[in-house]
């Protein structure tokens, strides 16, 4: 069996923000993807990641619904 690579998935919350990364920990730690949601519970929310390259970033308006 071919062994497979692990991944540690980190997050970091804020009283409006969150934020979070994803590595790859074989045989060292390597960023593959970070993002964040900033001003989380507003209209203007947006939710953004960046990866290893432009393709694979991907910024985007969150549309909130209130109760």
């Amino acid at each position: 069996m071919k062994p497979t690579n692990s991944h540690i998935l980190t997050f970091s919350d804020g009283s409006s923000s969150i934020k979070f990364a994803l590595f790859e920990a074989n045989p060292i730690l390597r960023r593959i993807l970070a993002g964040t949601i900033e001003r989380t519970g507003q209209p203007d929310a947006v939710f953004a990641v960046r990866g290893l390259s432009k393709a694979d970033n991907l910024p985007q308006s969150v549309t909130t619904n209130r109760v």
